[in-house]
């Protein structure tokens, strides 16, 4: 069969997206959505009362951790003070106990800081001390139920 000599319409082909449905594709026509009327509020108020807003939330969640901070500081710098306290009079009751050894109420006064400081194995063995050396004391007896020896 011979050739037209008439001209051949080449058409673009559209680009086909692979798996997808033509339903879930993007449309081509674009167009914007108008709001509904009574809902735009933005517009209504000034934008730098928005941001005024938001702003001063922001500056008091910043206050309001800052005071948390301190105060967990104190808290934190209290206990540092007790606990050096507690270590003075550990290392003051030491000595006292070094020079007396009969000493209980020195051995007990012993167990009852270091428990306090938390060190429960070392108490157990000053209370374990002044348990020797009066077998009837009545507050040893109390403290070692509580210790659980």
């Amino acid at each position: 069969m011979p050739k037209s000599k008439l001209p051949t319409k080449k058409f673009k082909k559209k680009a086909v997206i692979v798996g997808l449905s033509k339903k879930s594709q993007f449309p081509s026509i674009f167009r914007t959505i108008t709001e509904l009327p009574g809902f735009s509020f933005l517009p209504v108020l000034n934008r730098w009362a928005v941001v005024g807003f938001v702003s001063g939330i922001l500056l008091m969640g910043i206050i309001i951790t800052g005071v948390s901070l301190w105060q967990n500081n104190e808290a934190l710098a209290k206990v540092k003070q007790e606990r050096a306290r507690y270590v003075q009079e550990v290392a003051f009751w030491k000595r006292v106990v070094d020079q007396y050894d009969g000493y209980r109420d020195g051995y007990f006064k012993l167990a009852l800081l270091t428990y306090q400081l938390g060190e429960k194995t070392q108490a157990r063995s000053y209370l374990q001390k002044a348990m020797e050396l009066d077998p009837n004391f009545q507050e040893g007896r109390a403290f070692a139920q509580k210790l659980g020896s």
